[in-house]
């Protein structure tokens, strides 16, 4: 009996033993079907969150009214984000819905972009970067479902060679548009990261030979590049037929390769020291003619005084004559009372006159608006500013290099401040900032700032923001002789504004005879600039990038000009950092994203 026991109690353990695990087997495959639910909701997930994004794509509606005159320029509207600002526009609303041809130059492209504002596009021109071993230098016709006539055009391209310019040209209602942005093709440029925009439309030529027409600086800018850019082809159809007399800007370009005379300053920061040299000039010769004109005038001024004052004395002793009546000893004119009277109620008048022009001239009403215009446009005043040449930009890999720097401060301020050198008779071969041996000696000159963001507020965003990746910077903030001085703080986060990343590269000069704003894709890099070389023959000019920019300097008004400042997509003026606790956001840093992600 206790052996048949032993053995339907061993039965029973088995069958628990088989049922514990049976139930878990059930368990786990309940499991394992509850991951795969989860993780196929997740999959469908994705893809809603992809077809939003899609949905998001869908171009937004053309702004035909936008001001195209190209005196200004604009910033772009981000996806999620608040932006309080009259200068911001979406990308989209600058493409038309319909037009003939587009060209468009960048550094890289999403098809996405192309299917959402350029679909309806006859005929579609690419020129970007390309990488050797993977393609191929030249041209060729690509064929997509919904874009059928898409070319791509790749530039020669040598080792550390990049094609970073980004330029659209499109043809619509018989007109040209020329834009100049710092963002490229891509979802992320257009939608999510601060870029800067410059446009302007060019009528035809009235010319029917528009071969004969004499070429502007513009025109001839443009048609350069794309003729470097092994594009010739393009020239007649986006650049000759055109009208560029009424450009509001100046452009400036960079191309790859050795340049030297007379070709020395067509390119790079050259051209943009080119540029700046005819803007002082001019400003100077506006000056000497105003003092001119304000130096005839006095004269004129104060002949018709001395005339006026002789007639009056003549009229004085033509009625002293008549009356008879001087006083010798009070030397008087005026010897009766109603005389006097009138005499005194005469001089009340004159006062109360021009104490109420100095209360018109000195009185502002609430608004800010004076009594009269006249006194408006005397009192208009620029935002309070101190006179730098500021440069934001996201790359600054150049900036250890003292002598490229002192050329690059020496071009932007068109030898401003360049120390020449006693023994040089030519401007070229002159060293600039000769005494200026150092980094930290080069603060001292307090004529040039780098607007860069700082570490805190790029830790603040996180690795989930866009743009981040943008920033490159390896400069030695901790060594002694580093100028700190030079840098002021980038404001990712702008008052009113939500924060975001910018990939803009802007140039402001403040100075009051050397007022300009440069907007573009050129980061303050020699590869994009270009640097000089000297040797015991010749002088020469070396550029490794394709860049494109445009130069503003047409500021009509002082109220124009506070326009464009308060239009910046950062704070400005700027703040310096805060020296003991600040220090801007450097490469190596990306490890405390991952620490801080983690």
């Amino acid at each position: 009996m206790s052996k048949d026991l032993d053995e339907q109690e061993a039965l029973e353990i088995q069958r628990a033993i088989f049922l514990s695990l049976q139930t878990n087997l059930q368990e786990n495959t309940e499991q394992k079907e509850e991951k795969n639910n989860e993780e196929n909701n997740e999959k469908n997930n994705e893809k809603n969150n992809e077809e939003n994004n899609e949905t998001k794509l869908i171009k937004k509606p053309f702004r035909p009214l936008l001001d195209s005159s190209g005196k200004s320029f604009f910033i772009n509207n981000l996806l999620n984000k608040k932006i309080y600002s009259n200068n911001n526009i979406w990308m989209d609303n600058i493409i038309p819905d319909q037009f003939e041809s587009v060209l468009i130059t960048t550094f890289k492209y999403e098809s996405k972009i192309l299917d959402s504002n350029f679909s309806k596009c006859k005929n579609i021109y690419i020129i970007k970067h390309w990488i050797n071993g993977v393609e191929y230098q030249g041209y060729w016709e690509m064929k997509e479902k919904k874009n059928p006539n898409v070319y791509f055009f790749h530039p020669s391209l040598e080792q550390n060679q990049w094609f970073h310019a980004n330029l659209i040209l499109l043809i619509y209602e018989r007109k040209l548009r020329v834009i100049v942005t710092s963002a490229n093709l891509t979802e992320d440029d257009w939608y999510n990261i601060r870029q800067v925009i410059w446009f302007q439309d060019f009528l035809p030529k009235k010319d029917k030979n528009v071969f004969d027409v004499e070429d502007t600086d513009f025109e001839t800018q443009l048609s350069k590049f794309l003729y470097k850019c092994e594009a010739t082809r393009l020239i007649h159809e986006f650049i000759s037929p055109f009208d560029f007399s009424t450009a509001n800007a100046q452009i400036i370009i960079s191309v790859p390769g050795i340049w030297r005379e007379p070709h020395l300053m067509d390119y790079g920061h050259m051209r943009l020291k080119k540029i700046i040299l005819s803007i002082t000039k001019k400003n100077q010769n506006q000056n000497q003619n105003q003092n001119q004109n304000e130096n005839e005038n006095q004269n004129q001024n104060e002949n018709e005084n001395q005339n006026q004052n002789q007639n009056q004395n003549q009229n004085q002793n033509q009625n002293q004559n008549e009356s008879g009546k001087l006083n010798r000893k009070s030397k008087s004119y005026i010897t009766t009372s109603d005389e006097k009277k009138e005499y005194h109620k005469s001089k009340r008048k004159i006062k109360t006159r021009s104490k109420k022009k100095k209360m018109e001239e000195e009185y502002v009403s609430p608004d800010n608006s004076p009594i009269r215009e006249e006194i408006q446009e005397k009192k208009e005043e620029s935002l309070p500013h101190e006179q730098f040449i500021y440069y934001q930009s996201t790359i600054l890999d150049s900036f250890s290099y003292l002598n490229w720097i002192l050329e690059f401060i020496s071009s932007s301020s068109g030898n401003k401040f360049l120390f020449q050198n006693k023994n040089s008779t030519s401007n070229l071969q002159s060293v600039p900032f000769e005494n200026i041996k150092s980094l930290n000696e080069l603060q001292e000159l307090d004529i040039f700032r780098i607007l860069y963001p700082k570490l805190d507020s790029v830790l603040k965003m996180g690795m989930q923001s866009i743009g981040w990746e943008y920033l490159y910077f390896n400069g030695k903030w901790k060594n002694r002789d580093f100028p700190k001085k030079i840098f002021c703080d980038c404001s990712i986060q702008k008052r009113g504004n939500d924060p975001a990343f910018l990939n803009s590269q802007i140039i402001i000069s403040t100075f009051d005879d050397m007022r300009y704003i440069y907007l573009g894709s050129h980061n303050l890099t020699f590869n994009s600039w270009g640097k000089l070389h000297r040797n015991e023959k010749e002088i020469f000019f070396k550029i490794n990038n394709y860049e494109v920019g445009v130069l503003l300097n047409n500021f009509s008004s002082e109220k124009n000009w506070n326009n464009c400042l308060i239009g910046l997509p950062f704070t400005f003026p700027p703040n310096d950092y805060n020296f003991q606790k600040d220090e801007p956001w450097i490469n190596e840093n990306y490890r405390l994203f991952f620490s801080k992600e983690n």
